[in-house]
C-alpha cells in the first residue's frame, strides 16, 4: 500500500555513512556470489549448462562468474549453509579465518565443528534469517581451529530460489580483532596513567561515584586517601624530570603492592596518588595510610644518589558528600599533614576547611601586600661577644596586615614559599637591606664596616638567576661584597646538596660570605659541612635556650663551636635572651651573639638611635637597645 504524503513527511530516516553504504552494497554483491558459489559446489557442470543456454543468457552467466570470483578472492570469510545446517559453500577467506579447508567443511553440518556456546548464539540468528530477515553488524567471537579466539562482525542473509523460497543462509564474517584490540588499548589509555599504569583521575572519579552510590546502604563507609610525595619538586629541579618520573613509577609500584585487594589506587596527577577504600572505618583507613608510608620508605637510588621517599597523606571519610567534595576534603587533610612535617597523615576535620579558606585569603592579601609595598624590613643586631660591639645586623621581613595586625613570619613565610611570592619578597628584602646598610656604613663608619645578613630561601637558592640578582643588588647599593652575608638553612642546603654546592660556590666567588642557619636541627654532618662553602655556623636557638641549665644542650652547643673552630668557621649563638645564656655561650667560645637580650628586631630609625647611643660593652648596648626598642 502506498504511503500518504503526510506519513512520508513525518518520518526522519537516518542516512547511512559512506563506509556503511559501501559495506552493505558489497555485502549484497557477495551474497549473490555466495548463491552462485553454492550452486557451483553442486554436482553440475556450468560450462555444459552455458552451451545449452541460448546466447542471450551468456552475459548473465559471465556476470555470475565474476561475482563468484569476487567471493573466492574476498579476504572475509564467506560461507553458506542449508536449513539443516549443512555447509554448501566455503570460500578461501573462511579457510584462512577459521583454519578449516573447504574439503573438510562442504556437505558437513557446521554444528559438528562449532562449540556448543557458539551454536547457542547462532541458532536464534539462523532461525530469524530462515524467516526472511537480514542481520548485519552482529559482533561476536569465532574460534580458529587452533583455539585462538577472534572478534568478528557477521552479516546473515537468506538465500532464495527462483520461487522466492528461503533455501539456505549466507554468512559473511569479517575479522575485527585488531580493531577491538585498538579500541581496548585506547580505552585503557583514556582511563590509565601511562607512566605508572595505575588508574587515572577520570577512572578514580568514576569508581568513587559508584562506591558512594553503594555506600548509601547501612554500614557501608567509603574513605579516600590522597598521597603527595614530599620534596618532589626539589628532586625534579636537582636531578631532572627523568629522575622524577623514575621516582613516580617506583612510588606507584610500592603503593600498589601495599593496598589490599579490592581497593582502587590511582595517580591523580603530578606527584599525587589516590586510594579508594570501601566498607571501611576511620581506624582502618589510618592503618592503611601507615602501611603505605612504611611501604614507600625504603631508600631509592636515583642518578647515583640515595633518596628516602616520604609522603603526606590526607584521609577523608564519606558522610553524605559528593565525589568532588570528598576529594577536596582529602586534599585539605593532606596539606594539613604536610604542614606538620614529612611522612605524616591526617584525617579531615571540618575545621580544616576553615583553615584552608583563611590560608587562601591570607595568600591573596600577601600578594596585594607585595604589589603595594606593604611589607617592611626590621633589623636585629649581631654582637661581638669579646668587644661588645655591634658588628652587623640581620634583615628580617615583617608584615603588618591592615585588619589582622602583625602577621608572624612563621605564618606568612611558608605561605610565600608555597605560592612563589618568596621570590619577589626575597628580591626586595635583599635590595632594601643592601641599600640601608650602605647608608648606615656611611653614617656610622667602623672598621671593619657594618655587615648585613639576609636570609636566602630554598626556592631562591634553586632559581637560575640568583647569582645575577645578588650581584645586581650589591651594585645597585654600591655595597662591598664582604659586607653581605647570605644565610641558608641547613635543611635547604641538604635537600638539594649536589645542586646547591655549585650555586653557593658562585655566590661566594662574588666576595660575600655564607652562613648556615639553624645549625644542629638537621643533618649536622661533618662530611657534608666540609663540602659546603660556608663561613659561619649559626647555632639554633633551641640549643642556646637550654645552654645555661641543660647539660645535653650545653654539650651540643660546645660540639658545634668546636666543629666550627676545627673548620675555621665563625659561630653565632641565636636566641640569647638572658645574662646566664650570654655567660654560657661566651664560656663555650662562641664569638658572636644575637637575641632579645641585646635587642629585638628594630625598624631603621630605631637602629639609627641604637648605633648613636651604642657603647663598646654588652651591658651598655643592652641599656641602649631597650631605650631604642619600640
Amino acid at each position: 500500500m502506498a504511503s500518504r504524503p503526510d506519513d512520508t513527511d513525518s518520518m526522519v530516516l537516518p542516512l547511512p555513512s559512506l563506509a556503511d553504504a559501501v559495506y552493505l552494497g558489497a555485502s549484497a554483491i557477495l551474497v549473490i556470489g555466495v548463491v552462485l558459489l553454492a550452486r557451483r559446489h553442486r554436482r553440475h557442470d556450468w560450462m555444459e549448462a552455458a552451451e545449452a543456454r541460448p546466447p542471450a543468457s551468456l552475459a548473465a552467466l559471465q556476470e555470475a562468474q565474476q561475482l563468484a570470483a569476487i567471493v573466492q578472492a574476498s579476504s572475509d570469510a564467506i560461507y553458506s549453509v542449508a536449513p539443516d545446517w549443512t555447509v554448501t559453500s566455503w570460500n578461501p577467506g573462511a579457510e584462512r579465518l577459521l583454519g578449516r579447508p573447504a574439503e573438510e567443511m562442504l556437505g558437513r553440518p557446521i554444528t559438528s565443528v562449532w562449540p556448543q556456546k557458539q551454536f547457542e548464539v547462532d541458532r536464534p540468528m539462523f532461525e530469524r534469517v530462515l524467516a526472511g530477515e537480514v542481520i548485519t553488524d552482529f559482533e561476536t567471537v569465532r574460534l580458529h581451529r587452533d583455539g585462538t579466539p577472534m572478534a568478528v562482525t557477521l552479516t546473515w542473509s537468506p538465500i532464495n530460489n527462483d520461487a522466492g523460497q528461503v533455501t539456505g543462509v549466507s554468512v559473511i564474517a569479517r575479522d575485527i580483532t585488531q580493531r577491538k584490540q585498538l579500541e581496548e588499548q585506547l580505552a585503557r589509555q583514556a582511563l590509565h596513567d601511562p607512566l605508572t599504569g595505575l588508574a587515572n583521575r577520570a577512572l578514580f572519579g568514576d569508581r568513587l561515584e559508584h562506591a558512594l552510590a553503594r555506600s548509601r546502604r547501612p554500614g557501608a563507609t567509603v574513605a579516600i586517601l590522597v598521597i603527595d610525595l614530599d620534596g618532589f619538586k626539589d628532586i625534579n629541579d636537582s636531578l631532572g624530570h627523568d629522575a622524577g618520573d623514575d621516582l613516580l613509577a617506583i612510588a606507584g609500584l610500592r603503593l600498589q603492592g601495599h593496598v589490599a585487594a579490592g581497593a582502587t589506587i590511582a595517580r591523580l596527577g603530578g606527584d599525587e596518588f589516590g586510594v579508594l577504600l570501601e566498607d571501611t572505618t576511620a581506624a582502618r583507613a589510618i592503618r592503611v595510610a601507615e602501611v603505605l608510608l612504611e611501604g614507600l620508605a625504603p631508600p631509592v637510588v636515583l642518578r647515583d644518589r640515595d633518596l628516602t621517599p616520604t609522603a603526606s597523606v590526607g584521609i577523608a571519610l564519606a558522610a553524605g558528600e559528593d565525589a568532588d567534595t570528598l576529594l577536596r576534603n582529602a586534599d585539605t587533610a593532606m596539606y594539613a599533614a604536610k604542614r606538620q612535617g614529612k611522612g605524616r597523615s591526617a584525617i579531615f576535620e571540618p575545621a580544616m576547611h576553615a583553615t584552608v579558606v583563611e590560608r587562601l585569603d591570607l595568600a591573596a592579601d600577601l600578594g596585594r601586600a607585595v604589589q603595594q609595598n606593604h611589607l617592611h624590613v626590621c633589623y636585629q643586631p649581631e654582637i661581638d661577644l669579646r668587644s661588645g660591639r655591634i658588628i652587623g645586623l640581620e634583615a628580617l621581613v615583617r608584615w603588618r596586615h591592615p585588619t589582622r595586625g602583625e602577621v608572624l613570619p612563621g605564618e606568612f613565610i611558608p605561605l610565600a614559599e608555597d605560592t612563589g611570592l618568596i621570590m619577589p619578597i626575597g628580591r626586595w628584602v635583599l635590595r632594601e637591606a643592601c641599600r640601608q646598610t650602605k647608608a648606615w656604613q656611611e653614617r656610622w663608619p667602623t672598621t671593619p664596616p657594618l655587615t648585613i645578613a639576609v636570609n636566602l630561601s630554598a626556592r631562591q637558592l634553586q632559581h637560575p638567576d640568583i647569582v645575577d640578582e645578588v650581584r645586581a643588588a650589591l651594585a645597585a647599593a654600591d655595597l662591598d661584597p664582604p659586607s653581605l652575608v647570605l644565610e641558608i638553612t641547613e635543611t635547604a642546603a641538604m635537600e638539594q646538596l649536589d645542586a646547591a654546592i655549585p650555586i653557593l660556590t658562585q655566590l661566594r666567588q662574588l666576595g660575600l660570605r655564607l652562613a648556615l642557619d639553624d645549625f644542629g636541627t638537621g643533618y649536622s654532618s661533618l662530611s657534608y659541612l666540609q663540602r659546603l662553602p660556608v663561613d659561619i655556623l649559626k647555632i639554633d636557638r633551641t640549643f642556646v635556650s637550654g645552654v645555661a641549665g641543660s647539660t645535653e644542650d650545653s654539650a651540643l652547643a660546645r660540639a658545634i663551636v668546636t666543629l666550627g673552630q676545627t673548620l675555621g668557621l665563625e659561630t653565632i649563638a641565636e636566641g640569647v635572651e638572658t645574662a646566664e645564656q650570654l655567660a654560657a655561650v661566651r664560656q663555650l667560645g662562641c664569638q658572636i651573639g644575637q637575641g632579645y637580650y641585646f635587642a629585638r628586631p628594630l625598624g631603621p630609625a630605631a637602629v639609627d638611635a641604637l648605633l648613636e647611643r651604642h657603647q663598646p660593652s654588652v651591658h651598655g648596648l643592652t641599656a641602649a637597645a631597650h631605650e631604642a626598642t619600640p
